[in-house]
């Protein structure tokens, strides 16, 4: 199996969660029937004073990250921070400074996100808005580790988890652990990823306020276990996701339902290949397919991989490869 563009450390699935945290709004902007909720937008905020002002451009970012127009949103996020800087409201300029790490993010705009993750987890730490000052780290951390950058990434999750500790932060301390797996995997040191999964989620899951960013631990930890052929715990492990799944819905967190539960299928194939239970694993691989429409979705990317993987045992070749090339296409 390769571990390099097929393990999951490119982090595509962090976007649904960070996105998540920072921008369910609400917003007291009336649309006209005329025109799209953008154009209002657009057409209203120089009249707009306050809190109005704030929500009308945190509102306006939000629609403008369907389009990718990444000019608009950094625009809008300058907008939000300063009137939010002017008025007094520290969490508000703290979220739209985090939310530009997230842009940058989001876009590869790494060398972007380098030069100005300090001055943001800083303000942040220094106004008392640590789970941001946290979450940007997470940022840094990953932009790290996603450009091969191991050592530096340690180096900085290491500073992270000690910062949490420090503070007392479950929620910092846990992130830092998943950080570090991640990072620990990227380099195929999987007993020590799965090391580090294994506190992070107790950490992420004993929070009351806990966010989504519990159940990404998952995908990745079934991925270490799955590389060192440990089957019977990645069995095991799936049936602590659901029981965290339920549990979030419960709590009312906001699930990206469908990819949330692929992810959660495609795990379980995992196991059922690993045990040659190759019935299982057609069943689990059609539920995550059923729940993935959009053909070019990454979940797809493991879904054919682990269905070539199935064709494989079932010595059907020709199909196997035939997945395979539609893999690689994508």
């Amino acid at each position: 199996m390769i571990y390099y563009i097929q393990r999951r450390y490119n982090l595509i699935r962090l976007t649904t969660t960070v996105l998540l945290l920072f921008l369910i709004v609400s917003s007291s902007v009336a649309w006209s029937e005329e025109t799209t909720p953008k154009d209002s937008l657009q057409q209203l905020i120089p009249q707009l004073r306050g809190a109005e002002r704030r929500a009308a451009w945190q509102n306006l970012y939000n629609l403008t990250l369907a389009e990718g127009d990444v000019e608009l949103q950094l625009h809008c996020l300058d907008q939000w921070a300063a009137d939010a800087r002017q008025q007094g409201d520290v969490e508000g300029e703290s979220t739209a400074c985090t939310n530009r790490l997230i842009d940058y993010f989001n876009n590869a705009l790494y060398d972007s996100l380098y030069l100005e993750a300090p001055r943001v987890m800083e303000f942040n730490r220094s106004h008392g808005v640590i789970r941001y000052y946290f979450w940007a780290w997470h940022l840094l951390v990953s932009a790290y580790g996603i450009n091969g950058k191991y050592n530096t990434a340690l180096r900085e999750v290491k500073q992270m988890h000690e910062a949490a500790v420090d503070y007392g932060d479950k929620y910092g301390q846990g992130v830092a652990y998943f950080d570090m797996g991640n990072i620990y995997n990227s380099m195929g040191h999987f007993n020590q990823a799965i090391e580090v999964y294994d506190k992070s989620l107790p950490l992420l899951r004993d929070m009351p306020e806990v966010s989504t960013i519990l159940l990404e631990v998952y995908p990745f930890y079934c991925d270490a276990l799955d590389a060192k052929g440990r089957y019977q715990e990645l069995r095991e492990l799936t049936v602590d996701w659901q029981k965290d799944i339920e549990m979030l819905k419960k709590r009312k967190i906001i699930l990206d339902r469908d990819p949330t539960l692929a992810n959660f299928y495609i795990a379980k194939a995992q196991a059922a290949l690993g045990q040659n239970r190759l019935d299982e694993a057609q069943r689990a691989l059609s539920d995550a397919e059923g729940l993935i429409n959009n053909r070019e979705a990454y979940e797809r990317l493991y879904i054919l991989y682990y269905k070539a993987q199935l064709r494989l045992k079932q010595g059907r070749i020709e199909e196997a490869d035939q997945l395979s090339a539609e893999r690689l296409a994508l």
